[in-house]
């Protein structure tokens, strides 16, 4: 019986979207706070409190609080849909485009975006909030984890870079979201200038592949509508026909077949 070569190495990108932030927390080199009178209010939801302490540069630095353990307050905030302490610390001067450093490293815009809060990445972004802001390792801005319209069109509408890509890895966006968005925000980025085509550097996975491993046939359909090449051979030597097969999406991998795709 033949080997399955599924390339689940091409979703190593994702797996280090998820968690590799554990794995950064060991390579921080500037200071965390202990917990301070602010951060205790805001553990609390004492919001009377917050309002008397939300000032600089106290409002700015970061805590061990949040899921990992070194954000500022407004970070905090973002990830945890509190709409209210946004609104108190922006309006305090928190700054809106502050990275934790980490790895990845993270803003409050991309920490709310993370946690697919829209209202909050609108607020933040009517706030001056930086769409393509990211550390020097490369991390994913906040349109890498738009999985709907209503948070993709707001983020593109600022600027949000289509073509961004993400880490050592070199993931795009289109990548990111034909492994988790719905077909329309596929459809809209295209539309917007995403390369269908992009091939990562080193890994050789395009957005197709991801598609294909997805197995949702209306994304892999707008590739193609779009122009990717379903002959290419990725890390393993997987092709997506191969890919498909191995999966048992046997309706993709007809499909593929119809567009002249070869093992």
């Amino acid at each position: 019986m033949r080997k399955s070569k599924a390339p689940i190495g091409h979703f190593f990108s994702l797996w280090a979207l998820i968690n590799l932030p554990a794995v950064g927390l060991a390579q921080v080199e500037f200071p965390i706070y202990p917990d301070s009178q602010l951060v205790i209010a805001i553990k609390k939801g004492d919001y009377a409190a917050i309002e008397k302490l939300a000032r600089r540069p106290s409002i700015d630095r970061l805590y061990r609080i949040g899921i990992w353990q070194c954000e500022t307050p407004l970070m905090y905030a973002a990830e945890k849909g509190d709409f209210r302490l946004v609104k108190l610390l922006v309006k305090h001067g928190a700054s809106v485009n502050k990275l934790n450093e980490i790895v990845p490293s993270e803003t409050a815009l991309s920490a709310a975006a993370r946690a697919d809060l829209v209202e909050v990445v609108r607020y933040l972004l009517n706030h001056h909030a930086k769409p393509d802001r990211s550390g020097n390792n490369g991390s994913a801005t906040a349109l890498f984890y738009a999985k709907t319209m209503a948070m993709a069109k707001p983020l593109v509408e600022a600027g949000a870079n289509v073509n961004a890509t993400m880490g050592d890895f070199d993931m795009s966006v289109l990548q990111s979201v034909c492994a988790s968005a719905t077909p329309t925000v596929v459809e809209y980025l295209i539309k917007h200038g995403a390369r269908v085509n992009y091939a990562q550097p080193d890994h050789r996975g395009r957005p197709l592949l991801n598609a294909v491993l997805r197995g949702d046939i209306r994304i892999v359909k707008i590739l193609l509508k779009h122009g990717a090449n379903p002959n290419f051979t990725a890390e393993m030597g997987s092709t997506p026909l191969q890919a498909a097969t191995d999966a048992g999406k046997e309706e993709i991998a007809k499909l593929l077949r119809s567009q002249r795709a070869v093992k």
